[in-house]
């Protein structure tokens, strides 16, 4: 091997090997992967009880001196289907989609957030008081209408994904226009979202809302499931948790990104009757621009869907007479040119969840047959 060749295949082995030890940098988004000295500071208490829970808050309230917030703002709906979506409102009772925004306190929501430090909190710590975090409070502070029943929509959608027994087509029927396709998991077993792009324009508009006052997100291109199935939900009159999903979403916040819901987490606060300081700090008053934002903001991406790629190889295939000179050279050649004619790729295998839906439905229509 020359010295070339193995200066190619030392680097290639290096590529490899960095690749494979490198993980991803939202591999554990949404979890709070603590060490030993960390878990442990969660049990030693604070040089200031006043203002943190243990010491672990302490330690790691510079971080949130750094973060911004991210502020919910007034929204105005497109003309065109503002109408069904003042309906939705009405219907289900989402006045804090279009509500009165109140002040803000931007010290109370970073203590707040810092002292935020475990997922299972009923309440945070805040000043020497307690402010509750459960769905009650979220749902007191959001003046969200009192749900009739305990069922969410929502959440007996993620568990018929998990059975693979969620109707796909069903939702895409009711959020996307016609032939939209998929984005796929990695394994071809079902969809994990769909471009917004293929969106109707009533689903991209709640794609905004949502993103901005229930599933903070700052990606337009690509939407998960999950915000595709609560868009579904809404649009056919389904009634949702809320205050269940603004709960999520809040300790997402404490992990990775800006800190959301400022307004909310200020209401909650005053509700629990704790006095504002003179080193409080507000944000600055909004220009006459910010004071509301128009949906779409920044355009709705495309407004015409990408052209679809297809690689799916074409054969040519040549029903005219032989010529004179293939005649004279005869059949070898022409056997030569069939073999290098290309040959069609075998069909994509179908994804899992199909596969699996259909096993259902051939069941039920034997238990059918044997009753």
């Amino acid at each position: 091997m020359s010295d070339k060749e193995k200066a190619i295949a030392t680097t290639s082995k290096k590529r490899k090997r960095s690749k494979a030890s490198t993980p991803s940098p939202y591999a554990n988004y949404a979890k709070n992967l603590l060490n030993d000295v960390e878990k442990e500071n969660q049990l030693l208490p604070s040089t200031d009880p006043i203002k943190f829970s243990n010491l672990y808050c302490e330690l790691h309230f510079p971080k949130y001196q750094r973060t911004n917030l991210n502020i919910e703002k007034k929204l105005v709906f497109p003309n065109d289907v503002r109408r069904a979506i003042n309906g939705h409102i009405l219907e289900l009772g989402l006045d804090f989609v279009d509500g009165h925004l109140g002040r803000i306190n931007t010290s109370w929501v970073k203590e707040f957030y810092c002292n935020f430090f475990r997922t299972t909190l009923d309440s945070v710590h805040l000043r020497g008081r307690e402010i509750l975090i459960t769905k009650a409070a979220i749902r007191e502070a959001l003046l969200c209408r009192p749900r009739t029943d305990d069922t969410c929509a929502y959440q007996q959608a993620d568990v018929a994904i998990h059975c693979m027994t969620f109707d796909y087509e069903m939702l895409k029927r009711v959020i996307a226009i016609p032939d939209s396709p998929w984005v796929m998991d990695s394994g071809n077993k079902k969809p994990k979202g769909m471009l917004f792009t293929y969106l109707s324009r009533e689903a991209k508009t709640w794609k905004h809302i949502f993103a901005h006052y229930v599933l903070p997100a700052i990606h337009f291109l690509e939407i998960p499931m999950d915000m595709l199935v609560l868009i579904g939900c809404v649009m056919e009159g389904k009634e949702v948790d809320f205050p269940r999903l603004i709960r999520q979403s809040m300790w997402g916040a404490h992990i990775r990104g800006l800190l959301s819901f400022p307004t909310l987490v200020t209401s909650m606060i005053e509700l629990a009757d704790v006095p504002w300081e003179d080193g409080d700090v507000t944000p600055p008053p909004p220009d006459d621009d910010d004071k509301e934002v128009t949906i779409p903001w920044g355009g709705w991406v495309h407004e015409k869907p990408l052209p679809r790629h297809r690689f799916r190889a074409r054969v040519v295939v040549e029903v005219a007479q032989p010529s004179s000179s293939a005649a004279a050279a005869g059949p070898s050649s022409a056997s030569a040119s069939a073999t290098a004619a290309p040959l069609p790729p075998p069909p994509a295998p179908e994804p899992t969840y199909l596969l699996v839906q259909r096993l259902f439905r051939f069941m039920e229509r034997s238990k059918c047959r044997i009753m």
